[in-house]
């Protein structure tokens, strides 16, 4: 059904499930743990539920191999861009969940993702829990990790923020909550035990500190760039006892990761253990983006609307959750098949295949 080249994993490799073994017997956990995090911004194309349907299958496939009691966590990341104002202090922004409620921002996952989440704990027996970002900002454990990490504000700005060596840091103004975009006038004034002092500038309401506590209000909101944010999510993560977390991601992301795992070694965090899902590409080899989908329908003229808005692959399957837990074991039970990309035809294809698989049943 499937062709696939070989990879340099083939010796030591079979199933997905062979990454995790050694971990399994290193450090005996109670409990495996697959996180992933996922944009609120936009309906999401197929590589997304994809990669959701492989978080599940393979929690499956762990919890029956391992008899380790498996969980998923999705977050959902709501600190996506709402609006930008260009102002003579620079760029500032507001972000999705400081001007919708959380109980909006739950109406546009279900949207989005109907009862997909349910029919895949349902179909693997996985319990599954989700977290937004704005909740998990305010953990105390969270706001630890980031206070902790200003005292490297130097070595993160040099790995984090380019050339300009500048660490994002992102805290609203108290009045109207827009914040800088880029840190052009926003500084750490003091970093001390359990709260650190930052202070910026609003362009509306001039000068403002906040003190970013370790324990906070439900209005307290700090926000920083992709790096830095997982940086700090795997260090929670590593600090859990008696648990094996594994941060799911796409292949895309493992150039990223790469500059994260330089911050840990840093700082002296312990870098997790990640496994990289396939990734799903267009024609051209330009993959699968909501945000690209969305400002250049054109690079995907062609591919399926289900295939770049798989809120719709429910009008060309009866049964969207089967089919994406059935291709998700595919690509599992063989590393060649997991560790490549898969074009919008071949997709097209592989529909086909488990579609006479389920008429022939």
């Amino acid at each position: 059904m499937l062709i696939s080249p070989n990879t340099v994993l083939g010796n030591s490799v079979q199933e997905i499930t062979d990454l995790v073994f050694p971990h399994i017997q290193l450090r005996k956990p109670s409990q495996i743990k697959l996180v992933l995090g996922t944009q609120v911004n936009g309906n999401p194309h197929f590589g997304t539920h994809m990669v959701h349907a492989i978080t599940f299958k393979l929690a499956q496939l762990l919890q029956r191999e391992f008899s380790i009691e498996t969980l998923v966590h999705i977050g959902f990341l709501d600190n996506t861009t709402h609006e930008t104002v260009q102002t003579h202090y620079g760029v500032y922004q507001r972000n999705i969940n400081q001007v919708q409620t959380i109980r909006e921002i739950e109406n546009i996952l279900r949207t989005n993702y109907g009862g997909l989440h349910q029919d895949f704990s349902h179909q693997t027996d996985v319990v599954s829990e989700v977290e937004l970002y704005s909740i998990q900002q305010r953990r105390s454990t969270f706001r630890s990790a980031f206070i902790k990490s200003l005292s490297h504000h130097e070595v993160l700005a040099a790995l984090f923020g380019g050339k300009e060596m500048k660490l994002t840091l992102r805290v609203p103004c108290p009045k109207c909550g827009f914040f800088e975009k880029k840190p052009l006038h926003t500084r750490i004034v003091s970093v001390l035990g359990d709260y650190a002092t930052i202070e910026s500038r609003c362009f509306r309401h001039g000068k403002y500190t906040e003190k970013v506590e370790v324990s906070c209000s439900e209005q307290s909101y700090i926000d920083v760039n992709v790096l830095h944010r997982n940086l700090l999510k795997e260090q929670v993560l590593m600090e859990e006892d008696d648990v094996l977390s594994i941060v799911m991601k796409g292949a895309d992301w493992y150039v990223g990761t790469q500059i994260v795992d330089q911050a840990h070694c840093f700082v002296g965090s312990k870098i997790p253990l990640r496994i990289f899902a396939p990734t799903f590409i267009s024609s051209t080899g330009c993959k699968l983006s909501k945000s690209l989908i969305k400002s250049q329908p054109d690079a995907f003229v062609g591919i399926p609307d289900w295939i770049t808005d798989a809120t719709l692959l429910k009008n060309v399957c009866k049964d969207p959750s089967n089919f994406l837990l059935w291709l998700a074991e595919v690509f599992l039970v063989d590393q060649k098949h997991f560790f490549r990309d898969y074009s919008a035809s071949e997709i097209e294809r592989l529909l086909g295949i488990y579609q006479m698989y389920i008429n022939n049943k």
